[in-house]
């Protein structure tokens, strides 16, 4: 090689070091040229986790597959080296459903941004329906997870148990002396284990146990004949907490009645609007929108905890949940839903139109419906995806009508709101676009929904639905 043509290699080897050298350790530093504004920029990363696992993501311009070989080896998908920008995601299950999962997800330098709650719903639930001992059902009570009481005709009352397929009559009035031919159920009612079962019907009351069925006319007759009252005027709740209290609303006040012995306490004076349902039960809110505690063992132990500013609660069906870190949540159905402070007696107004309100086992949110709308409402501070604050709320699907019900999913990341003739699946995330979801089914009674799956009576069938995969 002729010395000019070393010189010339040396120099231009030694300008690809100079230029080179700096791009690398750049790019080893998390470095990317930008060429939209012609700069370095430091890079971040997004990382998505989905179910169904078996997808195809859509980040700008990059497409991915996804196909773990199995379900429980997929950890998420990592896409690395982006450029500082809003980027508009999209997630699609075409071996699955034929909904998107789409948002727009911001890049930080240095920063990894996630979104791991994402379920796609399917496009039609996967269904196993199972045919009752009737085409027409006129009457559900929801019992636990696995089982529920119904009736056709309102005259006899069974039990189906999911576990074994199987429905176990529980009563009949056909049977019973003390009602008329023309007597129907009105209403049913089971204690905190489960175990026994009060039934309303227009003429009497009715308690069954593990071993009898026991008259409401001829049990309460000391009662009523000590308090001059009649069994037509009284509102029944089993307490929250013990088993063998039935908590008795009357013009006269409350009443705590021990189903096991017999005997009564006279709590409160006040006229009761209702109790709380969970925890403790022992607060309930009377005529003029005044919550108190109680002992349902002490005569006339009620304690004034707060006021809820609202004209004439009466009118309206009321809700109370008891929840940790001395906190109320007292909901009335087409009207205010609200959280109080069980110490300090202060209120907070979080919607004035609710019609349906579910809270997470956890105690940390809160999804309500209105009249157009779903939201959340945070009542703890969370870090997942992103920061959420205590007492945020937000938007996360429109509604066309009233639900029959509203349950979370998805480790309590999906919204389900039941209705006749759709199901609406919501996703809680506060970065937009928000992802909802519409599948159309044909529900008559709403029972329960899980982590994936949902359960209703539809014309006489119990149908089991798998939503998400």
């Amino acid at each position: 090689m002729k010395k000019s043509h070393r010189t010339l290699l040396f120099w231009i080897l030694a300008a690809l070091f100079c230029i080179g050298t700096p791009i690398v350790v750049l790019m080893s530093q998390g470095y990317a040229f930008d060429w939209k504004h012609y700069q370095w920029v430091q890079t971040g990363a997004i990382f998505l986790k989905s179910r169904p696992s078996a997808t195809v993501i859509r980040i700008g311009n990059i497409v991915q597959r996804v196909k773990p070989a199995a379900e429980i080896l997929y950890t998420g998908t990592l896409f690395q080296s982006l450029i500082p920008t809003p980027y508009f995601v999209e997630v699609a299950a075409p071996n699955t459903t034929t909904f998107l999962w789409q948002k727009t997800l911001p890049v930080q330098p240095l920063t990894v941004t996630k979104a791991t709650r994402i379920a796609i719903p399917y496009s039609q639930p996967r269904t196993d329906a199972v045919q009752l001992s009737t085409t027409t059902i006129n009457f559900v009570q929801p019992r636990d997870a696995q089982s529920f009481a119904w009736s056709s005709d309102l005259k006899t009352l069974f039990i189906y148990d999911q576990t074994n397929a199987t429905s176990q009559r529980a009563i009949d009035l056909s049977e019973m002396a003390s009602s008329s031919i023309s007597d129907k159920i009105r209403s049913a009612l089971f204690s905190k284990d489960k175990d026994t079962l009060l039934v309303r019907t227009n003429e009497t009351v009715l308690i069954k146990t593990k071993t009898e069925i026991i008259n409401g006319k001829s049990y309460f007759a000391d009662f009523l004949r000590q308090t001059g009252l009649t069994l037509s005027s009284i509102r029944f709740r089993w307490h929250a907490n013990q088993n063998n209290i039935l908590i008795l609303m009357t013009s006269q006040g409350g009443y705590a009645f021990d189903f096991q012995t017999q005997r009564y306490t006279h709590f409160t004076e006040k006229p009761i609007i209702e109790i709380s349902e969970t925890k403790t039960g022992n607060y309930f809110l009377d005529e003029n929108g005044i919550i108190y505690s109680f002992d349902p063992s002490k005569q006339l132990s009620e304690k004034r905890i707060a006021i809820l500013p609202i004209a004439h609660p009466g009118q309206y069906a009321w809700s109370l949940y008891e929840l940790d870190n001395n906190r109320l949540v007292a909901f009335a159905k087409n009207g205010p839903l609200s959280v109080l402070d069980t110490i300090n007696g202060s209120s907070l107004r979080i919607t004035n139109s609710a019609l349906d309100v579910a809270i997470t086992a956890n105690e940390t949110k809160m999804a309500y419906a209105t009249g157009n709308n779903l939201y959340v409402y945070f009542l703890e501070q969370m870090y997942d995806d992103v920061k959420y604050e205590q007492g945020q709320s937000f938007y996360i699907a429109p509604l066309t009508q009233q639900a029959y019900k509203i349950f979370f999913a998805n480790d309590d990341w999906s919204v389900i709101a039941l209705f006749a003739k759709t199901i609406v699946l919501a996703e809680i995330d506060s970065r937009q676009p928000a992802n909802h979801w519409t599948i159309p089914t044909d529900i008559s009674f709403p029972l329960t929904c899980g982590n994936s799956s949902c359960s209703w009576v539809q014309t006489g069938r119990l149908v089991r639905a798998a939503l998400f995969p």
